[in-house]
């Protein structure tokens, strides 16, 4: 992802069963760097609902420090309807420096219904 560029790096549909649930969507992602790890991770959801999912800002003393980590940021969803979901998991490239951000081969996304108890 190059620097001030975003891109959706992985989707996943599903039904979500019960009105009154909760959507936990996760990146289990492996990112790195020609320097540091500066990025902005969001969820959009069918196309036009967006939901923040953490900012990373791992900067490291030296120039070309050659980044590498496993980074799991994460949502709750709590107002989505039962029903038909498409989930898509972006990142932006926040990096200060004209350096690209790369998510590795073997990165992952889940989404989770977890099922509210009854009170």
């Amino acid at each position: 992802i190059a620097r001030n560029a975003s891109a959706i790096v992985a989707t996943k549909s599903m039904t979500k069963q019960e009105p009154d649930s909760v959507m936990k969507v996760t990146f289990f992602g492996m990112f790195q760097s020609d320097d540091d790890i500066q990025m902005t991770c969001t969820v959009e959801v069918d196309g036009t609902t967006t939901y923040p999912a953490g900012r990373i800002n791992n900067v490291f003393d030296s120039t070309q420090s050659k980044a590498e980590s496993t980074i799991t940021p994460f949502v709750y969803i709590y107002d989505l309807p039962a029903g038909d979901h498409t989930f898509a998991f972006k990142v932006v490239n926040q990096e200060v420096d004209n350096i690209a951000l790369i998510v590795k081969l073997g990165s992952a996304m889940e989404v989770l219904e977890q099922k509210r108890p009854l009170l």
